[in-house]
């Protein structure tokens, strides 16, 4: 994994960002915030509890990247356990 890629984001966010690092990321100028048509989304966590499911069902099938990012997310849902 490149850098500290790890936070959850809707699509459109995900867009914006595209593979920018994080730092760069949070070095630019605040834009207009995204309209949900619910709402702020209170609980999103960007499907990353499916993927965690799904990843540990077949752990076989997984690629290098996707091992990385269930290490990643694991810790990240432990810390939030916490």
């Amino acid at each position: 994994m490149h850098g500290r890629q790890s936070g959850a984001a809707c699509s459109k966010c995900n867009v914006r960002k595209s593979a920018q690092p994080l730092e760069k990321w949070s070095q630019r100028a605040i834009r207009k915030p995204i309209k949900s048509a619910y709402g702020e989304p209170s609980a999103w966590d960007g499907l990353s509890t499916v993927f965690l499911v799904l990843a540990e069902r077949h752990l076989g099938r997984l690629s290098k990247v996707d091992r990385e990012w269930l290490i990643v997310l694991k810790r990240v849902a432990l810390r939030e356990a916490v």
